[in-house]
């Protein structure tokens, strides 16, 4: 009889965590929503803060910051757990922050969420023009983010949710394809959404190459901005930049689209830095690099030189 009960008991967890959808994360980048706050930490990792919250069932958000301080100079942490957020109101508009990561919880009713920090990507009130695959209806977002990672007909880079009417819009498109008719357009009450789900392979729909960018600032304002204002994802030891960038390429824990190869190795020092950021994923895209807001300071380490992963064309 215990042993029934018991059977019965863990069918009936499973039946409710179907139900219920598994745990994922959608992450704003230098955005941030009003929330209540019920826990302040400082000085811990990106890892932790969203560990916490992903762990405590009344944690609905996290906002991660990581402000560089200049008399250091190091960048410190703060991690403030939301039971509340303003986030999950589609007419709410975010405040701009810098050096800022905020994470919204979901509950995502598929089995193909990643095991990978966020889940996808959100860009408020924003969408690509004209280029969909597909385009379904459902009574929610969650729905509609299931859905591009159910995707089976082509690769879903991203979606786009129409809040008022219930519009999925699925899209082998993102920011970063090559097509010239890739345009983000600001739309009221749409909401684009990157997969950061797709593996390292499927990136771009044609190939994938590691490349200095070309953003009309000098890349060695770049790769100082990235050294010093870029939370570092991943650090390693690599013997050469080619090094460097395999290991960036075949990173699989998180979507690696950028690294920062500081020069050959010495001693013990990490040279290389993978992240899952690139200039598209900043709100101000290559303006970001020239602002005045976030000084350059010069800490006396190697700068080193910042490569981008670039979508080629088919």
């Amino acid at each position: 009889m215990c042993s029934r009960t018991l059977l019965l008991s863990g069918a009936l967890m499973i039946l409710a965590s179907a139900a219920f959808g598994r745990v994922a994360f959608e992450k704003l980048t230098e955005l941030d929503y009003r929330g209540s706050t019920y826990y302040t930490i400082r000085n811990l990792s990106l890892w932790e803060c969203q560990g916490w919250c992903r762990e405590e069932p009344e944690c609905a958000a996290a906002s991660f910051s990581f402000v560089m301080n200049p008399l250091a100079p190091v960048q410190e942490t703060l991690c403030l757990l939301q039971n509340e957020t303003m986030a999950t109101n589609p007419s709410a508009q975010p405040q701009r922050a810098v050096s800022l990561y905020y994470m919204v919880k979901l509950h995502v009713r598929t089995n193909k969420v990643c095991n990978r920090p966020w889940t996808f990507e959100r860009v408020p009130n924003k969408m690509i023009k004209g280029l969909d695959n597909a385009e379904i209806f459902t009574s929610s977002k969650e729905g509609c983010l299931a859905s591009c990672l159910n995707e089976a007909r082509f690769t879903c880079r991203s979606a786009e949710y129409n809040y008022v009417t219930l519009q999925c819009s699925l899209s082998e498109y993102d920011r970063r394809s090559v097509e010239d008719s890739v345009e983000m357009v600001d739309v009221q009450g749409v909401d684009y959404f990157e997969n950061l789900c797709v593996q390292a392979s499927g990136a771009c729909r044609g190939d994938r190459e590691y490349e200095q960018p070309q953003l009309g600032v000098p890349i060695n304002f770049v790769s100082h901005y990235v050294d010093m204002h870029y939370y570092v994802d991943k650090e390693l030891m690599a013997n050469s930049v080619a090094a460097c960038e395999r290991a960036c390429e075949i990173e699989n824990e998180f979507l690696c689209r950028s690294f920062l190869y500081k020069g050959p190795p010495t001693g013990n020092t990490y040279n290389c830095q993978l992240f899952h950021l690139d200039h598209f994923t900043l709100p101000d895209g290559p303006s970001t690099f020239l602002s005045t807001d976030r000084p350059l300071l010069d800490n006396g380490e190697r700068t080193g030189v910042y490569y981008e992963n670039v979508c080629k064309s088919e």
